[in-house]
């Protein structure tokens, strides 16, 4: 075994003490310990950077590259969606081999991507389908970016932004099909599979797959996350704090992850502990510049504490482009609920005229339609999201401020007929209202 540590705790290489620099040092020590068994990025920042928030994966991901420059003949892997690993040996990874000279860009170029994706908005989503793409046209048998544009192009669907970005649910099977042929037994190709049946409204098929690749790999950061959307997506929101919270333990600082639960507790009128998780997550947001903690904030507040206060900064942050559609100032609802109805009505008449009722923009206009007393005009809108299977629906549907909705007998009709599946087997949740 060339790379090994010393009695001293030094990494050493065929009995060479290796002259690193400090963070590299620390890095290679803790993959060297944990061989061949992979390590978060969370944990390897938490080892060689002492925890410190303000490290960005780009920092990491630079110091893995000098120890690659480093040690050329050492095999430093990134896993997908979680870290990296030292194999000592030769390890399988269960893929078909890279062409060497090709592995270590892929490997890079998609764990940027992943990062990008990470962030559910339009710009960065769009970033990182082009950065896969890319990898799958020059690696072709590299599973991993066909699972990643899969599984990036769900993504998009699921919160509403494929016409932004320029997705087909076509191109999300077309990768998976190709990646089960490299990577049958992965876990996150079933993960991925799982997601886009539920973007499919194939629930019971999802809920299977979901449980599976958990069972498979308990810690896949994106297999929790998925998870707790199809929980949340098909009405259980209680029971997708679980899933959130364990993968918070593996991404502590993601700003993206901590919003989405404080939503999800919002959605439970549990106000306190989403405010809890919107306080860290601001504390983690160092830059103060991250739009879906804004937008959450606003949302959650808007319907437990609204304030005039507050409809002046909703005013301000409502005009962003990034927000992702679950974290979106819907500002007529923010008015509406801290007393300006008539100001509500009167920006929901201007926007009507300038959105089409079935473009995504146009179904997003049903909680505004809601917060202005809008019924009928409401349910027609939804209506046509339920015939055109729109597939940012079934998170749309759980967001507290349609509540009132949800009781219209056309729409109770269409909503349980959506779900009629899936809550066979596990009995239908109550309606969750606002407070």
């Amino acid at each position: 075994m060339p790379l090994r540590l010393n009695s001293r705790g030094i990494p050493t290489w065929r009995g060479t003490e290796l002259d690193l620099p400090p963070k590299e040092r620390a890095v290679l020590t803790q993959l060297i310990q944990n061989s061949p068994d992979p390590v978060s990025k969370d944990a390897i920042i938490q080892h060689a950077w002492m925890g410190d928030r303000s490290v960005s994966d780009d920092s990491l991901v630079r110091c893995i590259s000098q120890l690659r420059k480093a040690l050329p003949d050492a095999k430093i892997e990134s896993v997908y969606g979680y870290g990296y690993r030292l194999l000592l040996a030769r390890d399988s990874t269960g893929f078909r081999p890279v062409p060497s000279t090709n592995a270590s860009m892929a490997h890079e170029q998609c764990l940027h991507a992943s990062m990008l994706a990470q962030q559910h908005s339009a710009k960065p989503l769009k970033q990182a389908i082009s950065v896969f793409r890319s990898v799958t046209l020059t690696a072709p048998n590299f599973a991993p970016a066909k699972i990643g544009l899969a599984k990036t192009i769900t993504t998009a669907m699921a919160i509403g932004l494929d016409t932004h970005v320029g997705v087909s649910q076509a191109e999300a099977i077309e990768h998976l099909e190709a990646a089960a042929v490299l990577a049958p037994d992965s876990p996150d190709l079933l993960s991925a599979q799982a997601w886009l049946r539920d973007s499919q409204w194939r629930f019971r098929e999802a809920r299977t797959m979901h449980i599976e690749a958990l069972r498979m790999a308990p810690d896949n950061a994106d297999a929790l996350l998925f998870y707790g959307l199809h929980l949340s997506g098909t009405g259980r929101p209680e029971e997708a704090i679980g899933p959130l919270r364990r993968l918070l333990m593996l991404r502590p600082y993601s700003i993206q992850i901590r919003a989405i639960l404080a939503r999800t507790l919002g959605m439970l009128n549990r106000y306190t502990e989403a405010m809890e998780e919107i306080a860290i997550a601001e504390d983690h947001d160092y830059a103060g510049s991250s739009p879906a903690l804004k937008g959450v904030k606003i949302m959650v507040s808007a319907a437990f504490e609204p304030t005039q206060r507050l409809a002046q900064i909703a005013e301000k942050l409502s005009s962003s482009t990034n927000i992702p559609p679950y974290a979106r100032i819907n500002l007529p609802y923010v008015l509406a609920q801290c007393g300006l109805l008539c100001k509500a009505r009167n920006l929901v008449q201007e926007r009507l005229q300038s959105c089409l009722p079935n473009s995504p923009e146009g179904i997003l206009m049903v909680k505004d339609l809601v917060a202005i007393g809008e019924m009928e005009q409401a349910a027609e809108r939804l209506l046509g999201a339920f015939t055109s299977r729109f597939s940012y629906l079934p998170l749309f549907l759980q967001s507290p401020e349609l509540a009132p909705l949800l009781t219209h007998p056309a729409v109770e009709k269409a909503y349980r007929e959506m779900y009629q599946e899936v809550w066979q087997e596990r009995g239908a949740p109550s309606v969750i209202r606002n407070p």
